[in-house]
């Protein structure tokens, strides 16, 4: 084999990760081009996927500051959970309002006169009963947002 032959694989070896390479040959860090441009490319990618966590951040902080500051931080604090359960941006401003005349806020909060209606949204033993736990803020938002989905604000008197 020529020393160009045996250079040139060197190189190839080390630049890709291989396990062999000449210790007067390899150079630690060093790279071809096209691996360069790749990872331009793929933190183009990143900064694009985090300008967009960004985005959506800054918006729901916005939200939760103005459903706090209309209904208290009680009800305010569960935009974020609400949009990450799936909740539309349109219907925040009904939600907001009907977890803040159901339960204030309070994920705890359980009708004792009769009805057992229990959680954020105040969902009946028929909705729960036996499947999950009412009182977790997550599952409350999720089955109602189910319930809107399949019935509209109509289980909420709307």
């Amino acid at each position: 084999m020529t020393y160009a032959k045996t250079t040139l694989i060197a190189l190839v070896l080390a630049c890709s990760g291989g396990l062999y390479a000449a210790p007067a040959l390899a150079v630690e860090g060093a790279c071809p081009e096209w691996k360069a441009k790749r990872d331009v490319l793929a933190a183009k990618a990143k900064l694009r996927r985090a300008e967009n966590d960004l985005r959506k951040a800054r918006r729901v902080l916005a939200a939760t500051r103005t459903y706090s500051a209309r209904f208290g931080t009680s009800v305010g604090r569960w935009t974020r959970l609400s949009r990450r359960v799936g909740w539309p941006w349109s219907q925040l401003d009904t939600l907001m309002f009907v977890i803040d005349r159901e339960s204030n806020g309070d994920p705890n909060v359980a009708n004792y006169q009769g009805s057992g209606a229990t959680g954020l949204l105040q969902l009946m033993p028929m909705h729960w009963s036996g499947k999950f736990d009412p009182r977790d803020p997550r599952k409350n938002l999720a089955y109602g947002y189910k319930l809107y989905r399949s019935s509209g604000w109509t289980p909420w008197g709307f």
